[in-house]
């Protein structure tokens, strides 16, 4: 009878024991790595909860993590005050451009500068150059019936005292104009307008011609020009046009109504009217 083959006893053994030794590290080494798998959140949402942030997986499990804010620091305005102020700017619209108006009397060209807000409402304001025509009187008791001054006394230092006729006075008035538009889109990229404004004289020369005569009958033509002090904020302007946007350009044409507020010399009527035209490139 053969002898019987003897098992080792391997749990007593050096191997054993060394066996038994690490196990508690590889419990510890593999519960961490399963706790890092299993708090690694698969593709989904972050959302915010007062001073928590949720990230909520596809699943629906919810992994919550404590989050407090810094003092001083508030995380809804980080994230939308750039978004806030990125909108507020493009609220607004800016364009240069000229214009050129023709009307009873009067003829003018200005350079305007145009801010447009919301695309509802445009505020322009620009540097204006105005001739609004000649004012004529057939001799001095015309003129003193129109102005209640005698035509030596205005021009004093200019007319010398006699007899003076055919008085032809032109005016060119610098003016700053400022209007304020409403505007209403309508289909094909034209829109209407309507404003109202003012002109604001800011400096007035006048070319005088005229005939003077002083002891003897013979007249001889003179002529002068001289500045005379502004009115400020003697008119209005009212207005209402069709407009119509090509990229980056506008162009407008708009009739107005120009009634004065104050009467003023170097303006020979109480009403004016005519056409204006506008263009303006938008950035």
């Amino acid at each position: 009878m053969p002898p019987k083959e003897m098992k080792p006893n391997l749990k007593d053994s050096p191997i054993s024991e060394i066996q038994s030794e690490l196990a508690p590290v590889k419990d510890s080494i593999y519960n961490s790595q399963k706790g890092v798998q299993a708090e690694e959140p698969a593709a989904g949402l972050v959302s915010f909860d007062g001073n928590e942030i949720k990230l909520v997986k596809q699943d629906s499990s919810t992994v919550k993590a404590s989050y407090q804010e810094p003092s001083g620091i508030i995380l809804d305005s980080a994230i939308k005050g750039p978004a806030t102020e990125l909108s507020a700017v493009k609220n607004w619209q800016y364009g240069l451009g000229a214009s050129f108006e023709i009307g009873r009397v009067q003829i003018g060209g200005a350079l305007l500068a145009e801010a447009i807000f919301r695309k509802k409402w445009a505020i322009s304001l620009g540097v204006k150059l105005l001739e609004n025509g000649t004012q004529n009187f057939d001799d001095d008791d015309d003129f003193h019936d129109k102005n209640k001054n005698q035509f030596h006394n205005v021009y004093r230092g200019h007319v010398s005292d006699g007899s003076n006729k055919n008085i032809a006075i032109k005016n060119k008035i610098l003016q700053l104009p400022l209007n304020v538009n409403y505007q209403f889109p309508i289909k094909r990229n034209f829109t209407l307008l309507a404003g109202l404004g003012t002109d604001i004289d800011l400096y007035i020369r006048q070319d005088v011609d005229y005939k003077h005569a002083n002891s003897s009958a013979d007249y001889k033509s003179m002529k002068f020009a001289t500045t005379i002090s502004p009115v400020f904020l003697n008119n209005v302007v009212l207005s209402a046009g069709l407009q119509k946007a090509i990229h980056h350009f506008t162009f407008e044409l708009s009739p107005y109504l120009s009634p004065q507020l104050k009467t003023v010399s170097y303006k020979k009527e109480n009403l004016y009217y005519g056409f204006k035209f506008k263009t303006f490139f938008v950035f």
